[in-house]
This record gives C-alpha cells, sequence and structure tokens, in this order.
C-alpha cells in the first residue's frame, strides 16, 4: 500500500485470513508519516494485534517518466531516490504508534531505504524501539533497488552490525 491508502479492518481481516502476515506501506516523502497518521495507524495497529511484521519502504521518488510510467504501470521500477530521510519524522511515527492505548501498535517494523545515506540514521534509530522478548522490534532493512548490488548489500550490513 501507499501512504495515505484507506485501508479497513475488513479488507486486513481478507488478507490475513489467506495467510498473509507482512504489510508493506511505501512512504515516498517522510511527511506522509505525520499527514497519513490514521490510515497508518489502523493498518500498524491490525498489525501488532495479529503479529504480522510492517515494512515501511522510504524515500522512493515515483512520478519520474510518465511515458515508462504509462507503458509498465506504478510498479514498473521507473522511479528514482528522494533526498535524505528525515529520521525525525520517522521518530515521532514509531513513538505515536508505540505510545498508543493498550500495549500499542507498534508492530515488528523493518525500515528500508533507498537512499544510502539514511542506512546509519534508520539503523540507529532502530535502538531506540526495543522491546523485552521481541528480537530485533525494529530494525533496518536488507538493501533493495538502487543498493541492491554489493557495496549497497555490504554497506548495509554494516550499519546493521
Amino acid at each position: 500500500m501507499n501512504a495515505g491508502d484507506v485501508v479497513t479492518e475488513e479488507q486486513l481481516a481478507r488478507f490475513h485470513a489467506e495467510g498473509c502476515r507482512v504489510v508493506d506501506i511505501s512512504v515516498d516523502d517522510t511527511a506522509q508519516l505525520e499527514t497519513a497518521f490514521d490510515s497508518l495507524a489502523t493498518v500498524a495497529g491490525f498489525a501488532a494485534r495479529q503479529g504480522w511484521t510492517m515494512l515501511l519502504h522510504l524515500g522512493a521518488l515515483r512520478e519520474t517518466s510518465a511515458r515508462l510510467r504509462a507503458a509498465a504501470g506504478p510498479a514498473g521500477g521507473f522511479a528514482g531516490m528522494r533526498g535524505p530521510v528525515d529520521p525525525a519524522a520517522v521518530a515521532r511515527f514509531l513513538n505515536r504508534l508505540e505510545a498508543r492505548a493498550g500495549n500499542g501498535s507498534l508492530p515488528r517494523t523493518v525500515l528500508l531505504s533507498l537512499n544510502p545515506e539514511a542506512h546509519a540514521q534508520l539503523a540507529i534509530l532502530a535502538g531506540s524501539f526495543v522491546e523485552d522478548g521481541v528480537p530485533g522490534k525494529v530494525q533496518l532493512g536488507p538493501a533493495w533497488w538502487w543498493c541492491d548490488h554489493e557495496e549497497g548489500i555490504r554497506d548495509v550490513l554494516e550499519k546493521k552490525a
């Protein structure tokens, strides 16, 4: 899903019934973590209650070549890298989920960024959201897309260590 998409608990329950255990969210601009908080919190809360993992893909620039997007569709891979990820916005979002009523709405979360400049920031930030008995509650995810090559993979692994 994309940040801002409206997803209902009924839709999520249907995915759960079909065996889904991961929610994959594209957050192109970290400002969306605030502007789309209500819809994202619904999904995150469901994921937390059901034991799902939430993947946050941060920083894709989706609107590049209109010609190639028309030919291949929105998931065709014709995108770019936005500027640096705002770790403060990510921290505020995770903190708001963690602080929600009850035992929180922060599921296990994997932070992924197209921008290699964000790897160290996100790896360190993840350490602020540990939970007893939940190894890797929030963690830096593997190199993907632009960083999916030997140097990029090494960078992510070194930052995670």
